[in-house]
């Protein structure tokens, strides 16, 4: 897969998820969460407004062939995905992530293999 489809997908996945997060905040977390958090709404949102401008980055680096800007957005979105998944792990070991966590963890295992892929694959161009 090229690094331009993959940057696509995840425009689609961060904008979808990221106004999911936007508009329904106390919905996902009750999907997610083990605790019910209705003052908590807000830090949800500020979560989704994240992934939306994330999937800006992506669609627009998509549409640039210069190696330093593709690299620097992937590096961007690699390290902050190594962060999330280990949130996300320690959120389902300390019971803050209910079972459907995982699919969270899951998520950011993929996403963060398909930027580590792209990452050294662009390092030898």
């Amino acid at each position: 897969m090229s690094v331009k489809l993959f940057l696509r997908m995840t425009t689609i996945a961060t904008a979808l998820i990221g106004a999911a997060l936007l508009f329904l905040p106390l919905t996902v977390a009750n999907i997610f969460l083990t605790h019910s958090m209705h003052e908590g709404a807000i830090f949800v949102r500020f979560l989704g407004s994240s992934l939306v401008g994330y999937s800006y980055l992506n669609w627009y680096t998509a549409h640039y062939d210069h190696f330093m800007v593709m690299r620097a957005t992937i590096i961007g979105n690699f390290s902050t995905l190594c962060i999330a998944l280990l949130v996300s792990i320690f959120g389902v070991i300390g019971g803050v992530l209910n079972v459907r966590g995982l699919l969270i963890v899951a998520l950011h295992l993929v996403l963060v293999s398909g930027f580590g892929y792209h990452l050294l694959r662009l390092k030898t161009h």
